[in-house]
């Protein structure tokens, strides 16, 4: 009988506990990336925030032509001040960009840096608009890689909107 009761006690408590959110969330980007020229660039990232710090992967690209910029990165979400449902965030991270010229030339891979912040207004329920800065900060062309060259812009900037579904 005390098996039987433990059992029921159980079994009520799994089904009256209520699931943790899980944190996650997926963004897509459209933009203009500041390279040669202010350039259309699009993006989307994944991240995971369980609390007011967070990380996230993303990619980011310029459109296709005789030049295009790019890169991927992983990066620290910080976000420390909600204003009437509005979350305001700063983030910086890590990763690797990549410049391609007319002619096929490149730079190659470079590790990179990127800083930035951005705002997060609530749309409907778990869908927000998304507006993001970023800096990227490309790290030099390595002399061992032949053929290789500089990026056309020490710092390139992006602004961003997009569209963020939390889940």
């Amino acid at each position: 009988m005390r098996r039987v009761l433990s059992r029921a006690a159980w079994f009520v408590a799994l089904v009256l506990m209520t699931p943790l959110s899980a944190r996650a969330d997926a963004t897509v980007l459209v933009g203009l990336t500041s390279v040669d020229a202010l350039r259309p660039s699009y993006g989307f990232s994944f991240g995971y925030r369980p609390s007011a710090v967070g990380f996230e992967i993303e990619y980011l690209s310029t459109t296709p032509g005789d030049y295009t910029a790019g890169g991927i990165f992983a990066s620290l979400i910080v976000q420390p001040v909600t204003i009437s449902n509005v979350q305001i965030f700063a983030i910086g991270g890590l990763g690797v960009w990549g410049e391609g010229f007319a002619g096929g030339k490149r730079t190659g891979v470079l590790t990179a840096g990127n800083v930035g912040g951005g705002v997060l207004v609530p749309l409907a329920g778990p869908v927000r608009l998304r507006l993001d800065y970023r800096l990227f900060l490309p790290g030099e062309v390595s002399k061992e890689e032949v053929g290789a060259i500089a990026p056309r812009t020490k710092h390139p900037q992006r602004i961003a909107a997009g569209i963020h579904f939390a889940f």
